[in-house]
Protein backbone atom coordinates (compact mmCIF):
# COMPACT_ATOMS: atom_id res chain seq x y z
CA UNK A 1 0.00 0.00 0.00
CA UNK A 2 1.48 3.38 -1.03
CA UNK A 3 2.23 5.99 1.63
CA UNK A 4 -0.71 8.31 0.88
CA UNK A 5 -3.19 5.46 1.15
CA UNK A 6 -1.65 4.40 4.46
CA UNK A 7 -1.93 7.99 5.68
CA UNK A 8 -5.59 8.24 4.70
CA UNK A 9 -6.34 4.93 6.33
CA UNK A 10 -4.52 5.87 9.56
CA UNK A 11 -6.42 9.16 9.99
CA UNK A 12 -9.70 7.90 8.56
CA UNK A 13 -9.74 10.43 5.71
CA UNK A 14 -11.80 9.85 2.57
CA UNK A 15 -10.35 11.07 -0.73
CA UNK A 16 -12.21 14.42 -0.70
CA UNK A 17 -11.03 15.22 2.84
CA UNK A 18 -7.46 14.25 2.01
CA UNK A 19 -7.38 16.42 -1.10
CA UNK A 20 -8.82 19.37 0.85
CA UNK A 21 -5.82 19.18 3.16
CA UNK A 22 -3.40 19.43 0.25
CA UNK A 23 -4.93 22.27 -1.74
CA UNK A 24 -3.81 25.87 -1.46
CA UNK A 25 -6.19 28.33 0.14
CA UNK A 26 -7.12 31.93 -0.63
CA UNK A 27 -9.15 34.55 1.19
CA UNK A 28 -12.15 33.13 -0.66
CA UNK A 29 -11.78 30.08 1.62
CA UNK A 30 -12.11 32.21 4.75
CA UNK A 31 -15.23 31.06 6.63
CA UNK A 32 -18.49 32.89 6.13
CA UNK A 33 -19.23 35.22 9.01
CA UNK A 34 -22.81 33.96 8.84
CA UNK A 35 -21.55 30.88 10.68
CA UNK A 36 -21.00 33.07 13.76
CA UNK A 37 -24.29 34.85 14.55
CA UNK A 38 -22.95 36.08 17.90
CA UNK A 39 -20.66 38.44 15.98
CA UNK A 40 -23.66 40.57 15.03
CA UNK A 41 -24.54 41.28 18.66
CA UNK A 42 -20.94 42.07 19.56
CA UNK A 43 -20.64 44.41 16.57
CA UNK A 44 -23.80 46.31 17.54
CA UNK A 45 -22.45 46.61 21.07
CA UNK A 46 -19.15 48.10 19.87
CA UNK A 47 -20.94 50.72 17.81
CA UNK A 48 -23.10 51.53 20.83
CA UNK A 49 -19.97 52.03 22.96
CA UNK A 50 -18.64 54.56 20.48
CA UNK A 51 -21.99 56.32 20.11
CA UNK A 52 -22.31 56.69 23.89
CA UNK A 53 -18.62 57.66 24.22
CA UNK A 54 -18.07 55.12 27.01
CA UNK A 55 -14.67 55.03 28.70
CA UNK A 56 -13.50 51.56 27.66
CA UNK A 57 -10.73 49.14 28.56
CA UNK A 58 -9.75 45.88 26.89
CA UNK A 59 -8.80 43.38 29.59
CA UNK A 60 -6.62 40.64 28.14
CA UNK A 61 -4.45 37.78 29.32
CA UNK A 62 -0.75 37.23 29.92
CA UNK A 63 -0.17 34.52 27.30
CA UNK A 64 0.52 35.00 23.58
CA UNK A 65 -3.10 34.40 22.61
CA UNK A 66 -4.39 36.92 25.15
CA UNK A 67 -1.81 39.53 24.13
CA UNK A 68 -2.56 39.09 20.44
CA UNK A 69 -6.33 39.18 20.97
CA UNK A 70 -5.92 42.41 22.96
CA UNK A 71 -3.84 43.97 20.19
CA UNK A 72 -6.33 42.97 17.49
CA UNK A 73 -9.22 44.44 19.49
CA UNK A 74 -7.21 47.63 20.08
CA UNK A 75 -6.53 47.93 16.35
CA UNK A 76 -10.23 47.47 15.63
CA UNK A 77 -11.02 50.53 17.74
CA UNK A 78 -8.12 52.46 16.18
CA UNK A 79 -9.58 51.77 12.74
CA UNK A 80 -12.97 52.94 14.02
CA UNK A 81 -11.34 56.14 15.23
CA UNK A 82 -12.09 55.59 18.91
CA UNK A 83 -9.57 55.55 21.75
CA UNK A 84 -9.61 52.74 24.30
CA UNK A 85 -7.20 51.51 26.95
CA UNK A 86 -5.72 48.03 27.32
CA UNK A 87 -4.52 45.99 30.27
CA UNK A 88 -2.53 42.75 30.31
CA UNK A 89 -2.86 41.26 33.82
CA UNK A 90 0.20 40.16 35.72
CA UNK A 91 0.27 36.43 36.35
CA UNK A 92 1.82 36.86 39.79
CA UNK A 93 0.02 39.95 41.06
CA UNK A 94 -3.37 39.75 39.33
CA UNK A 95 -3.80 36.06 38.59
CA UNK A 96 -5.73 34.70 35.63
CA UNK A 97 -8.80 36.43 34.31
CA UNK A 98 -10.92 39.32 35.51
CA UNK A 99 -11.08 39.11 39.30
CA UNK A 100 -13.31 40.95 41.73
CA UNK A 101 -10.29 42.95 42.91
CA UNK A 102 -9.56 44.07 39.36
CA UNK A 103 -13.23 44.84 38.70
CA UNK A 104 -13.26 47.16 41.70
CA UNK A 105 -10.10 48.86 40.43
CA UNK A 106 -11.69 49.41 37.03
CA UNK A 107 -14.74 51.01 38.66
CA UNK A 108 -12.47 53.28 40.70
CA UNK A 109 -10.74 54.32 37.48
CA UNK A 110 -14.04 55.31 35.92
CA UNK A 111 -14.40 52.70 33.21
CA UNK A 112 -17.90 52.39 31.77
CA UNK A 113 -17.17 49.44 29.49
CA UNK A 114 -14.94 46.40 29.98
CA UNK A 115 -14.12 44.06 27.08
CA UNK A 116 -12.59 40.77 28.24
CA UNK A 117 -10.56 38.90 25.63
CA UNK A 118 -9.17 35.42 26.27
CA UNK A 119 -10.83 35.45 29.70
CA UNK A 120 -14.10 36.36 31.35
CA UNK A 121 -16.30 33.40 30.50
CA UNK A 122 -15.99 32.15 34.09
CA UNK A 123 -15.61 35.53 35.85
CA UNK A 124 -19.07 35.43 37.40
CA UNK A 125 -18.32 37.40 40.56
CA UNK A 126 -16.33 40.14 38.86
CA UNK A 127 -18.85 40.61 36.06
CA UNK A 128 -21.77 40.66 38.50
CA UNK A 129 -19.99 43.48 40.34
CA UNK A 130 -19.44 45.43 37.12
CA UNK A 131 -23.07 45.02 36.09
CA UNK A 132 -24.21 46.21 39.53
CA UNK A 133 -22.31 49.40 38.68
CA UNK A 134 -23.97 49.67 35.25
CA UNK A 135 -20.81 48.83 33.31
CA UNK A 136 -21.16 47.45 29.76
CA UNK A 137 -19.39 44.06 29.62
CA UNK A 138 -18.37 42.09 26.53
CA UNK A 139 -16.58 38.73 26.69
CA UNK A 140 -14.62 37.11 23.85
CA UNK A 141 -13.22 33.88 25.18
CA UNK A 142 -12.60 30.26 24.20
CA UNK A 143 -12.08 28.62 27.60
CA UNK A 144 -14.44 26.03 28.98
CA UNK A 145 -17.96 27.20 29.73
CA UNK A 146 -19.90 25.86 32.69
CA UNK A 147 -22.46 28.66 32.77
CA UNK A 148 -22.44 32.11 31.27
CA UNK A 149 -22.01 35.10 33.58
CA UNK A 150 -25.31 36.86 34.11
CA UNK A 151 -26.03 40.17 32.41
CA UNK A 152 -23.41 40.12 29.64
CA UNK A 153 -24.13 42.75 27.02
CA UNK A 154 -22.50 40.56 24.37
CA UNK A 155 -20.22 37.54 24.11
CA UNK A 156 -18.48 35.41 21.51
CA UNK A 157 -17.39 31.84 22.15
CA UNK A 158 -16.39 29.23 19.52
CA UNK A 159 -18.62 26.48 20.94
CA UNK A 160 -21.79 28.51 21.46
CA UNK A 161 -24.47 29.42 18.93
CA UNK A 162 -22.59 28.26 15.84
CA UNK A 163 -23.36 25.38 13.44
CA UNK A 164 -19.64 24.51 13.32
CA UNK A 165 -18.34 24.26 16.89
CA UNK A 166 -14.55 24.02 16.94
CA UNK A 167 -11.87 24.94 19.45
CA UNK A 168 -10.66 28.32 18.18
CA UNK A 169 -8.30 30.65 20.04
CA UNK A 170 -9.19 34.15 21.18
CA UNK A 171 -6.86 35.77 18.67
CA UNK A 172 -8.85 34.13 15.87
CA UNK A 173 -12.21 35.04 17.44
CA UNK A 174 -11.15 38.67 17.76
CA UNK A 175 -9.96 38.69 14.16
CA UNK A 176 -13.34 37.34 13.03
CA UNK A 177 -14.90 40.26 14.89
CA UNK A 178 -12.49 42.68 13.21
CA UNK A 179 -13.50 41.46 9.74
CA UNK A 180 -17.19 41.54 10.65
CA UNK A 181 -16.99 45.16 11.85
CA UNK A 182 -14.40 46.69 9.50
CA UNK A 183 -15.69 44.72 6.50
CA UNK A 184 -12.27 43.83 5.13
CA UNK A 185 -9.22 41.72 5.89
CA UNK A 186 -6.05 43.04 7.50
CA UNK A 187 -2.99 40.97 6.46
CA UNK A 188 -1.03 41.72 9.62
CA UNK A 189 -3.87 40.96 12.03
CA UNK A 190 -4.66 37.79 10.09
CA UNK A 191 -1.03 36.76 10.58
CA UNK A 192 -1.29 37.47 14.32
CA UNK A 193 -4.44 35.34 14.54
CA UNK A 194 -2.56 32.49 12.86
CA UNK A 195 0.27 32.85 15.39
CA UNK A 196 -2.31 32.68 18.19
CA UNK A 197 -3.79 29.51 16.72
CA UNK A 198 -0.41 27.80 16.50
CA UNK A 199 0.87 29.01 19.87
CA UNK A 200 -2.30 28.04 21.71
CA UNK A 201 -2.13 24.56 20.13
CA UNK A 202 -5.56 24.70 18.50
CA UNK A 203 -6.56 21.72 16.31
CA UNK A 204 -5.38 22.43 12.77
CA UNK A 205 -8.54 21.42 10.96
CA UNK A 206 -11.47 23.12 9.26
CA UNK A 207 -11.18 26.90 9.35
CA UNK A 208 -8.28 26.82 11.84
CA UNK A 209 -6.21 25.18 9.14
CA UNK A 210 -7.38 27.73 6.56
CA UNK A 211 -6.49 30.59 8.88
CA UNK A 212 -2.99 29.25 9.56
CA UNK A 213 -2.22 28.67 5.88
CA UNK A 214 -3.42 32.19 5.03
CA UNK A 215 -1.51 33.68 7.94
CA UNK A 216 1.73 31.93 7.01
CA UNK A 217 1.40 33.23 3.46
CA UNK A 218 0.97 36.78 4.80
CA UNK A 219 3.98 36.44 7.11
CA UNK A 220 6.27 35.29 4.32
CA UNK A 221 4.96 37.84 1.85
CA UNK A 222 5.04 40.96 4.02
CA UNK A 223 7.74 40.07 6.60
CA UNK A 224 6.06 42.21 9.25
CA UNK A 225 8.65 43.91 11.47
CA UNK A 226 7.08 42.67 14.72
CA UNK A 227 7.50 39.07 13.55
CA UNK A 228 10.71 39.42 11.54
CA UNK A 229 12.55 40.79 14.58
CA UNK A 230 11.94 37.58 16.53
CA UNK A 231 12.81 34.94 13.92
CA UNK A 232 16.06 33.61 12.54
CA UNK A 233 15.21 33.56 8.85
CA UNK A 234 12.55 33.53 6.17
CA UNK A 235 10.61 31.79 4.79
CA UNK A 236 8.84 30.89 8.00
CA UNK A 237 6.81 27.74 8.57
CA UNK A 238 4.40 26.63 11.27
CA UNK A 239 7.14 24.99 13.31
CA UNK A 240 9.20 28.19 13.26
CA UNK A 241 6.26 30.20 14.58
CA UNK A 242 5.56 27.63 17.27
CA UNK A 243 9.19 27.42 18.40
CA UNK A 244 10.36 31.04 17.97
CA UNK A 245 7.59 33.62 17.94
CA UNK A 246 4.98 32.22 20.34
CA UNK A 247 7.48 31.43 23.12
CA UNK A 248 8.95 34.95 22.83
CA UNK A 249 5.57 36.49 23.66
CA UNK A 250 4.74 33.89 26.29
CA UNK A 251 8.06 34.51 28.06
CA UNK A 252 6.94 38.02 29.03
CA UNK A 253 3.90 36.73 30.89
CA UNK A 254 5.93 33.99 32.55
CA UNK A 255 8.90 36.08 33.65
CA UNK A 256 7.68 39.62 34.36
CA UNK A 257 5.92 40.84 37.47
CA UNK A 258 5.81 44.58 36.78
CA UNK A 259 4.25 47.15 34.44
CA UNK A 260 6.69 46.40 31.61
CA UNK A 261 4.28 43.68 30.52
CA UNK A 262 2.01 46.39 29.05
CA UNK A 263 4.70 47.20 26.47
CA UNK A 264 3.79 44.10 24.45
CA UNK A 265 0.71 45.85 23.02
CA UNK A 266 2.89 48.76 21.93
CA UNK A 267 5.25 46.29 20.29
CA UNK A 268 2.52 44.41 18.46
CA UNK A 269 1.00 47.58 17.02
CA UNK A 270 4.03 49.82 16.44
CA UNK A 271 5.23 50.72 12.97
CA UNK A 272 8.16 52.70 14.39
CA UNK A 273 11.33 50.79 13.44
CA UNK A 274 13.40 52.32 16.24
CA UNK A 275 10.77 51.39 18.83
CA UNK A 276 10.52 47.93 17.32
CA UNK A 277 14.29 47.38 17.66
CA UNK A 278 14.26 48.52 21.29
CA UNK A 279 11.32 46.34 22.29
CA UNK A 280 12.33 43.28 20.26
CA UNK A 281 15.75 43.33 21.92
CA UNK A 282 14.05 43.43 25.30
CA UNK A 283 11.66 40.60 24.38
CA UNK A 284 14.53 38.38 23.23
CA UNK A 285 16.45 39.06 26.44
CA UNK A 286 13.46 38.05 28.57
CA UNK A 287 12.95 34.94 26.44
CA UNK A 288 16.58 33.95 26.89
CA UNK A 289 16.19 34.24 30.66
CA UNK A 290 13.17 31.95 30.39
CA UNK A 291 15.12 29.41 28.33
CA UNK A 292 17.99 29.38 30.81
CA UNK A 293 15.76 28.81 33.83
CA UNK A 294 13.71 26.13 32.06
CA UNK A 295 16.84 24.26 31.01
CA UNK A 296 18.24 24.40 34.52
CA UNK A 297 15.10 22.74 35.86
CA UNK A 298 15.10 20.13 33.12
CA UNK A 299 18.60 19.16 34.19
CA UNK A 300 17.59 18.98 37.87
CA UNK A 301 14.44 16.87 37.41
CA UNK A 302 15.35 13.15 37.30
CA UNK A 303 14.45 11.38 34.07
CA UNK A 304 11.46 9.07 34.45
CA UNK A 305 9.73 6.38 32.42
CA UNK A 306 6.51 6.86 34.40
CA UNK A 307 3.45 7.50 32.25
CA UNK A 308 2.20 10.07 34.78
CA UNK A 309 4.34 12.47 36.78
CA UNK A 310 3.24 14.81 39.57
CA UNK A 311 5.98 17.11 40.87
CA UNK A 312 6.49 20.12 43.14
CA UNK A 313 9.26 22.62 42.39
CA UNK A 314 10.33 25.87 44.00
CA UNK A 315 9.99 28.12 40.98
CA UNK A 316 7.66 30.82 39.69
CA UNK A 317 4.42 29.31 38.45
CA UNK A 318 4.85 30.83 35.00
CA UNK A 319 7.52 28.28 34.15
CA UNK A 320 5.73 25.13 35.27
CA UNK A 321 3.71 24.75 32.09
CA UNK A 322 6.83 24.98 29.95
CA UNK A 323 8.65 22.41 32.04
CA UNK A 324 5.62 20.12 31.91
CA UNK A 325 5.56 20.35 28.12
CA UNK A 326 9.24 19.49 27.95
CA UNK A 327 8.71 16.41 30.13
CA UNK A 328 6.08 15.16 27.67
CA UNK A 329 8.84 14.72 25.10
CA UNK A 330 9.87 11.48 26.82
CA UNK A 331 7.84 8.46 27.91
CA UNK A 332 5.57 10.54 30.12
CA UNK A 333 2.03 11.14 28.81
CA UNK A 334 0.64 13.37 31.56
CA UNK A 335 2.53 15.84 33.79
CA UNK A 336 1.32 17.96 36.71
CA UNK A 337 3.82 20.43 38.16
CA UNK A 338 3.06 22.60 41.18
CA UNK A 339 4.90 25.59 42.61
CA UNK A 340 4.21 28.06 45.45
CA UNK A 341 1.47 30.64 44.94
CA UNK A 342 3.09 34.09 44.97
CA UNK A 343 -0.05 35.57 46.55
CA UNK A 344 -0.82 32.98 49.23
CA UNK A 345 1.74 30.89 51.11
CA UNK A 346 -0.88 28.22 51.87
CA UNK A 347 -1.57 27.50 48.19
CA UNK A 348 0.13 25.76 45.29
CA UNK A 349 -0.40 26.71 41.65
CA UNK A 350 -0.25 23.81 39.21
CA UNK A 351 0.09 23.31 35.47
CA UNK A 352 -1.10 20.04 33.97
CA UNK A 353 -0.20 19.00 30.43
CA UNK A 354 -1.02 15.84 28.52
CA UNK A 355 -0.65 14.33 25.11
CA UNK A 356 -3.68 14.16 22.83
CA UNK A 357 -6.38 11.85 24.12
CA UNK A 358 -6.16 12.70 27.81
CA UNK A 359 -9.19 14.73 28.91
CA UNK A 360 -7.48 16.63 31.69
CA UNK A 361 -10.46 18.78 32.64
CA UNK A 362 -12.46 15.61 33.27
CA UNK A 363 -9.65 14.23 35.44
CA UNK A 364 -9.44 17.38 37.54
CA UNK A 365 -13.22 17.51 38.04
CA UNK A 366 -13.15 13.94 39.32
CA UNK A 367 -10.79 14.86 42.17
CA UNK A 368 -12.76 14.40 45.43
CA UNK A 369 -10.76 16.98 47.39
CA UNK A 370 -10.90 20.76 47.39
CA UNK A 371 -9.71 22.73 44.37
CA UNK A 372 -9.45 26.47 44.91
CA UNK A 373 -9.61 27.34 41.21
CA UNK A 374 -9.04 25.69 37.85
CA UNK A 375 -9.58 26.18 34.14
CA UNK A 376 -8.10 25.50 30.73
CA UNK A 377 -8.44 23.09 27.81
CA UNK A 378 -8.62 19.28 27.48
CA UNK A 379 -4.82 19.06 27.10
CA UNK A 380 -3.74 21.99 29.31
CA UNK A 381 -5.14 22.83 32.74
CA UNK A 382 -4.15 25.32 35.40
CA UNK A 383 -5.32 24.87 38.98
CA UNK A 384 -4.77 25.99 42.56
CA UNK A 385 -4.86 23.66 45.57
CA UNK A 386 -3.94 23.94 49.23
CA UNK A 387 -0.30 23.12 49.92
CA UNK A 388 -1.12 20.48 52.52
CA UNK A 389 -3.36 18.69 49.97
CA UNK A 390 -0.53 18.04 47.51
CA UNK A 391 0.13 14.42 48.47
CA UNK A 392 -3.58 13.58 48.39
CA UNK A 393 -3.92 15.12 44.92
CA UNK A 394 -0.77 13.34 43.72
CA UNK A 395 -2.02 9.88 44.75
CA UNK A 396 -5.43 10.48 43.16
CA UNK A 397 -4.12 11.97 39.95
CA UNK A 398 -1.49 9.33 39.24
CA UNK A 399 -4.04 6.59 39.79
CA UNK A 400 -6.78 8.22 37.72
CA UNK A 401 -4.55 9.29 34.81
CA UNK A 402 -2.79 5.92 34.60
CA UNK A 403 -6.11 4.17 34.09
CA UNK A 404 -6.99 6.20 30.99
Amino acid sequence: MEFTNKLKQFYGYDEDTFQSLLKDVTLDDFPSLDLFPLLLTVGYCLHSIIKKQLKTIIYGDYDADGMIATAIMKQLFIDLGYGVDTYIPNRYQDGYGLTLKQAKRLIDQGYQCVICVDNGISAHEAIAFLKDHLVTVIVIDHHEVTSLPQGLDAYFHPLLDTPIPLARCSGYLTYLLYVAVIKKHNPYLLALAAISTLTDAMPLKKDNRTLVKLGMAMINQYKFIQIAALVKQFPMDEQSIYMQVGPSFNALGRMLDDERLQEIITYLLTEDITKNIQLSTWIKEVNQQRKTLSQQWMEMIPKSDDIVQVLMIDERSGLTGLIANRLLEGMTKVVAIFSPDSKNDDYLVGSIRGVEGYQLMTLVRAYPGEIIAFGGHPSAVGLTIKKDHFEKFKVFFISAATKL
